[in-house]
């Protein structure tokens, strides 16, 4: 037993990995997490409407509280803060238990949630709990964790395919694929005169064995060149597909700045080295100019935050900046600065604004709640007024509440800024016609 435990804490505590390794990985990671954190906003909009919400576990509905748009918009916003902080080295365990706790609440909290590589960004960011951010060298075992967790990853997807539809390649040829990928594995086939399904069937198999490979490859940190460029490329191929998967293939790009080729992590290295920053941490990098210059940038995004609530989103980061307990140096708090300017910054998009506006709208509509309905859908309409499906939705609303004069003007706008919208061209059809005056 005693011999079993030694190999064990050998195999975790000595993972071969050098500092610009692991900083180069925790900057990928993290900034993956912001990035998807930053996507997930829109869709903030779906849990707890009407009142009704479902945890991913049945436990956990006594505990958690039924979210709202403005709490999941918050959370959201609260782990893209915290990720851009930890990507360039600014947290602390405190900092990171805290990115834990809001990302694992922001996921279990409602089945509308339905990514499972959700659930591996949680299990991820808290085995980053366990590390030491002072010395990332000091406490190994966490990232031979991570790969561990990666190459659980790839062995369950490929024991998940090993199924008759999989293997004959059925059930791929039955996938929504590409156009282009579907022909030019037609002209395969007819070239080499095979039968398409079986040609279908040998894709599917490579792909069940690439990712068994990559599964111990990755685990045991026994990643080759080629084997590193199979992978890299596997989840390009992906990428390529457009399968509705969310950042999947990203969270598992991630794992390869762990198990980069020494030769090539070597090469990467040097070239980076070239670029003309000082050689001193991440706290130290802004000149003291350009960190008061953030500073004051900052100031103006945070008095004209569009959306409602978002004003206690603006307190929460500055909440968050006052309570870090890093050292309290210009430098670092200029860092703080400019993660909490891009985080309003990117709150305040078009993208994100419009879904929001439009989630909402619809969904309030939905829930028969359609005073705070046409409120946003009025704001919608206010702020984008050429986006037809706003106008569309508009009218809508006051159509449902027989205000058939008023519903009019927004379907008629609809109709002039996209002639082939069909919703807006039949209820005009349907309205009744302008009383001509005498």
């Amino acid at each position: 037993m005693s011999r079993l435990r030694q190999e064990l804490a050998q195999f975790f505590d000595q993972i071969p990995l050098t500092r610009d390794q692991v900083v180069g990985y925790r900057f990928i990671f993290f900034t993956t997490i912001a990035v998807d954190a930053w996507l997930r906003i829109p869709f903030a909009t779906r849990p707890g409407l009407c009142g009704f919400n479902v945890a991913h576990f049945e436990w956990l509905d006594p505990f958690l509280p039924t979210p709202t748009p403005l709490f999941m918009r918050l959370l959201q916003f609260g782990q893209l803060y915290l990720a851009l902080g930890a990507a360039v080295g600014l947290a602390t365990r405190g900092w990171l238990q805290l990115l834990t706790a809001l990302y694992g609440v922001s996921y279990f909290i409602s089945v509308s949630d339905s990514y499972a590589h959700h659930y591996l960004g949680f299990l991820l960011v808290g085995m980053w709990t366990f590390t030491d951010q002072k010395n990332l060298l000091a406490v190994r075992w966490p990232f031979r964790l991570m790969l561990v967790q990666y190459g659980i990853v790839y062995f369950w997807a490929a024991v998940g395919k090993i199924t008759p539809g999989w293997i004959s390649g059925e059930m791929m040829f039955d996938q929504e694929l590409p156009s282009w990928m579907r022909l030019g594995i037609f002209q395969l086939s007819q070239a080499a005169h095979l039968d398409i399904v079986q040609v279908w069937g040998f894709i599917a198999q490579s792909v069940v064995i690439t990712e068994m490979l990559l599964a111990f490859a990755i685990t045991f940190n026994a990643v080759r060149p080629l084997l590193f460029l199979v992978g890299v490329g596997l989840h390009f191929f992906i990428l390529f597909l457009e399968l509705r998967i969310g950042q999947f293939s990203w969270f598992m790009f991630c794992a390869y700045a762990l198990v980069l080729p020494d030769a090539w992590r070597n090469v990467l290295v040097k070239l980076l080295r070239r670029i003309p920053v000082p050689a001193v941490g991440w706290d130290r990098v802004l000149p003291r100019w350009l960190a008061a210059l953030v500073g004051v940038a900052a100031v103006l995004p945070l008095l004209s935050i569009p959306l409602d609530g978002m004003a206690l989103a603006a307190a929460f980061f500055v909440g968050l900046l006052v309570l870090h307990q890093g050292a309290p140096t210009l430098h670092r708090l200029a860092l703080h600065v400019a993660a909490c300017t891009l985080v309003v910054g990117l709150a305040m998009s078009t993208s994100v604004v419009k879904v929001v506006l439009e989630g909402l709208g619809v969904g309030l509509f939905s829930c028969n709640q359609r005073a705070e309905a046409q409120r946003h859908l009025d704001l919608l309409v206010k702020h984008y007024p050429d986006y037809p499906e706003g106008q569309v939705y508009a009218g809508e609303v006051r159509l449902a509440e027989n205000q058939l004069e008023a519903a009019r003007p927004f379907y008629e706008r609809a109709l002039a800024l996209d002639p082939n919208n069909a919703t807006a061209r039949q209820r005009l059809d349907n309205l009744p016609p302008l009383a001509t005056p005498p």
